[in-house]
C-alpha cells in the first residue's frame, strides 16, 4: 500500500486499510469515521470542531458531524469466474442525494486482479449481490460463497486520512512486524510496479436522458448516516447511448467500466 500512495503522490499520514475475499452485498454509504460518528449521533447537541481530534487540522470533516476520509481504495487482487458485483460509485454522499429529482451519475467498476479503483472519500460506494439486486421486487434463497475460483472476491480496501486516524483503529505495530521479519525482499520487489506501467481504464457512457428503468438502492447504517428515513431509495437509471442498460451491465459486463445518470424518483 506504501508503494501504490508513492506512485499516486499521496502523502496522507494515516491510512486505514482492511480486507475483504467474499463477494458479499455492501449497502450503499460513504467511509466515515465510525467511532466518532456513533458518539455525536447519541449526542446530537455535541459541536463536532469542539470534539477532541487527531490532531489540530480538521480538513477532513464534512456534512456536519460525519467525518470522511481523503480519498477512499479498492484494490481487487482476484475475482471468481462467477462474480458479477462491480464496485458501484456515486456522484453523492447520502441518501439525501438521491431523494426525488435529484440528479447524479453513478460508475461501475467491475473486479478485476490487479485493477485499482480511487475515489473521493465521502462517495456513497456500494457491491450489490445479487448483481441486479437493485431491480429485483424480492430475493429468495442465499449467495453461495465457495468454491472460490467461482465466487471469491479478494480485495483490499484503504482509506487516506490527512489529520490523522479514525478513532479507535489499532495502529500498525512496527516493532512487532520487525521482530516477525519484514516481508520486503532484498531487492524491493514487494512493492507495485512503476507509476509509469499502469493503464488506466477508459469510463464508458453517461445517458441520453431518454429511456431507462427504475431501481431500488439500499443505502448502509442509521437515518443520521443515510440521510433519509427509509433503507432504500428509488432512482430512475438512464440507459446510455450506445451500450448496455444499467440492469445488463450490472450483470454481464465483467471489465468493462461504466457510467450511467441516475435522477430520485
Amino acid at each position: 500500500l506504501d508503494s501504490v500512495l508513492t506512485e499516486l503522490g499521496d502523502a496522507s499520514p494515516a491510512v486505514e486499510y482492511w480486507t475483504a475475499r467474499e463477494w458479499r452485498h455492501v449497502e450503499a454509504h460513504a467511509s466515515v469515521d465510525e467511532a466518532l460518528a456513533r458518539t455525536f449521533w447519541k449526542d446530537p447537541g455535541l459541536n463536532p470542531r469542539s470534539f477532541p481530534s487527531p490532531s489540530s487540522s480538521l480538513s477532513s470533516w464534512s456534512q456536519g458531524d460525519l467525518r470522511h476520509p481523503r480519498n477512499g481504495h479498492v484494490l481487487c487482487l482476484r475475482a471468481g469466474s462467477d462474480v458479477r458485483g462491480p464496485t458501484c460509485i456515486f456522484g453523492a454522499r447520502s441518501g439525501a442525494d438521491l431523494g426525488p429529482g435529484e440528479k447524479t451519475d453513478v460508475t461501475l467498476v467491475p473486479p478485476v486482479g490487479g485493477r485499482l479503483m480511487r475515489f473521493p472519500g465521502d462517495a456513497l460506494q456500494s457491491v450489490p449481490r445479487p448483481a441486479d439486486l437493485w431491480f429485483l421486487p424480492f430475493v429468495q434463497g442465499g449467495p453461495k460463497y465457495k468454491p472460490e475460483e467461482l465466487f471469491g472476491r479478494s480485495v483490499v480496501m484503504f482509506n487516506t486520512w490527512p489529520d490523522g486516524p479514525p478513532q479507535d483503529i489499532r495502529e500498525y505495530d512496527w516493532d512487532e512486524a520487525d521482530r516477525r521479519g519484514s516481508a520486503e525482499c532484498d531487492d524491493g520487489s514487494a512493492g507495485c510496479v512503476a507509476g509509469k506501467e499502469w493503464r488506466s481504464v477508459p469510463v464508458e457512457g453517461q445517458g441520453d436522458g431518454g429511456a431507462g428503468e427504475e431501481a431500488k438502492v439500499w443505502l448502509m447504517g442509521n437515518e443520521k448516516r443515510r440521510g433519509v428515513p427509509l433503507r432504500t431509495v428509488k432512482v430512475f437509471a438512464e440507459e446510455n447511448d450506445d451500450g448496455p442498460s444499467m440492469r445488463e451491465a450490472l450483470l454481464h459486463d465483467t471489465s468493462r467500466v461504466t457510467r450511467f445518470r441516475i435522477q430520485g424518483v
